[in-house]
C-alpha cells in the first residue's frame, strides 16, 4: 500500500503546472501544510467528498478533520477544535499560485498566510500579497494618534483571522476577543479595528476596500 501511495504522488507532482486540479493539488501536499493528514487520509476525503459525503476522519494526532469544501479553485479542511486550512489557487496565464490559510482557533482565530507554486514549493509572501495586512492597515480612518499608539502598545500578538470569500480574503482582526479580560482595552479594540479585504488579481492578492 505504501509503494502505492509514493507512486500515486510521484505522477501528481509530475503533472505541468496548468494540469493540476484541485484534488491533485490537496493529494499531493508532501506535510507541511498537512501535518497531521497523511496523503491516504486526503484521498479518503476526496473519495468520500465526490460521493456526497463529508465524515470526520482521524488525524495522527488523533483528532478529526473534514473536507467541507472541494471546488475547482477552493477547499478547506476543518480540524475538530484546532481550527482549519484552506487552499485557494490563483492563476494566471500559464502561472498558478497556491494561497494557503491556516487558522487555529484557540484561544481566539488566528491565521497564517503562507503561498506556494504547484509543486508546494514555497513563495515569497511580499510578492502575492499588497499591501501585507499590518496592524497599522486595520485602524480605522480617523482615529486620532493617541488613540492608534495606544492600540499598538497594547498589542503584542496581532491576531486575525482570514477567509477566503470567493475572490476575496477577509481578514479580521480578533484583538477584541484576544483582550477579553481587560475590558478597557477590549472597547477600544472594537471602536478602532476594522477588517481588511482583499480581491484576487492574478497570482496576487490586492487591497480592496474595508468593509463597513
Amino acid at each position: 500500500m505504501k509503494k502505492i501511495l509514493v507512486a500515486a504522488m510521484a505522477v501528481l507532482m509530475a503533472l505541468p503546472a496548468t494540469g493540476r486540479s484541485m484534488r491533485d493539488l490537496l493529494a499531493s501536499e508532501s506535510g507541511r501544510v498537512f501535518a497531521t493528514l497523511p496523503v491516504a487520509t486526503r484521498l479518503d476525503m476526496i473519495d468520500y467528498f465526490d460521493a456526497g459525503r463529508t465524515p470526520a476522519l482521524e488525524t495522527v494526532t488523533g483528532g478529526s478533520a473534514t473536507l467541507t469544501a472541494l471546488e475547482p479553485a477552493y477547499a478547506r479542511v476543518e480540524l475538530e477544535g484546532a481550527g482549519n486550512i484552506q487552499l485557494r489557487m490563483m492563476a494566471h496565464g500559464r502561472d498558478t499560485v497556491i494561497a494557503v490559510v491556516e487558522t487555529v482557533a484557540l484561544p481566539v482565530a488566528d491565521s497564517r498566510l503562507t503561498f506556494y507554486d504547484t509543486q508546494w514549493r514555497p513563495l515569497e509572501t511580499k510578492r502575492h500579497i499588497k499591501p501585507e495586512p499590518t496592524l497599522d492597515r486595520m485602524i480605522e480612518r480617523g482615529v486620532s494618534r493617541a488613540e492608534r499608539d495606544s492600540v499598538m502598545r497594547a498589542v503584542v500578538f496581532p491576531v486575525a483571522e482570514m477567509t477566503f470569500e470567493g475572490d476575496e480574503l477577509l481578514v479580521t482582526p480578533r484583538l477584541a476577543e484576544f483582550h477579553a479580560a481587560d475590558e478597557p482595552v477590549a472597547a477600544l479594540m472594537r471602536r478602532v479595528l476594522r477588517p481588511l479585504r482583499y480581491r484576487i488579481s492574478g497570482t496576487r492578492l490586492v487591497s480592496s476596500f474595508r468593509p463597513s
